[in-house]
């Protein structure tokens, strides 16, 4: 079942929110958007018309277009075009949020490599594995 969703909830795992966040969902989906926009015309690929006649199993035309004006529709299709660009959603948000001023701290290498763990695991034994292991190290350790 496909499904709409807030940046604010994409990356947060059990709940619980692994960055701040200060701009709305609105400036945040607009970045994504110019984010693929860049990554497409850096590939070589000069319209979301081009990239649709390109890539089998692009989603259609007016969903890159929406896609690339921060309408982001459903996680399936924002990840069918990062696909077709070859990096994961996971790299286009953490740029994103690398760039964006007021979002508080970035994620470390580490952390983004748990968050792309999680998407990636298919069933829901083993996502409850990683989350368990992710709220292990979210507490603090005495010295």
């Amino acid at each position: 079942m496909s499904q709409l969703f807030e940046h604010k909830r994409v990356i947060e795992l059990g709940g619980a929110n692994v960055y701040a966040c200060a701009v709305s969902d609105e400036e945040f989906w607009r970045a994504v958007g110019a984010e693929l926009a860049k990554r497409r015309r850096a590939a070589g690929v000069p319209s979301t018309f081009t990239f649709y006649r390109q890539h089998r199993g692009a989603p259609a035309i007016n969903t890159l277009d929406a896609i690339e004006e921060g309408r982001p529709g459903r996680v399936e299709n924002l990840e069918r075009y990062c696909k077709g660009l070859g990096v994961s959603l996971a790299d286009v948000f953490r740029a994103v949020l690398d760039e964006a001023d007021g979002l508080g701290p970035t994620l470390s290498d580490t952390e983004w490599t748990l968050v792309e763990l999680f998407r990636e695991t298919p069933d829901e034994d083993s996502r409850q594995l990683v989350l368990r292991l992710l709220r292990r190290l979210a507490v603090p350790h005495a010295p």
